[in-house]
């Protein structure tokens, strides 16, 4: 009988240890859980902050693309109006040169 008992002994005693080890498991997996459930938050987190920062990248690539348009736009304008300027400033200087002085004539009304 006391082979028996301590038969029944190590055996209640591997089942105590098999329930113990199931509830760490258990434990375990819970968890593993939360922290999945966190990685897939941090995830989300992550995805949203890169999907802000590509949006700002793109609102800055169009306001530089713009800013070198105006620039652009600004220099074209100055160049037509250095060069309307020296056209008119040359027209004027050739208009100067041949210029023929009428002598006036007095009109008079015959009635």
């Amino acid at each position: 009988m006391s082979v028996t008992n301590e038969l029944n002994a190590a055996i209640a005693n591997q089942e105590q240890s098999i329930r113990n080890q199931s509830e760490q498991i258990a434990m375990q997996r819970e968890n593993l859980k939360r922290i999945d459930e966190q990685l897939v938050g941090e995830e989300k987190i992550k995805e949203e902050y890169r999907s802000e920062l590509r949006q700002k990248q793109e609102n800055y690539d169009r306001q530089v693309r713009n800013l070198m348009i105006c620039f652009i736009a600004a220099v074209i304008i100055l160049a037509v109006i250095v060069f309307v300027h020296m056209f008119l400033m040359n027209w004027a200087n050739t208009k100067e040169e041949y210029n023929v002085v009428v002598p006036a004539v007095e009109v008079t009304e015959e009635y």
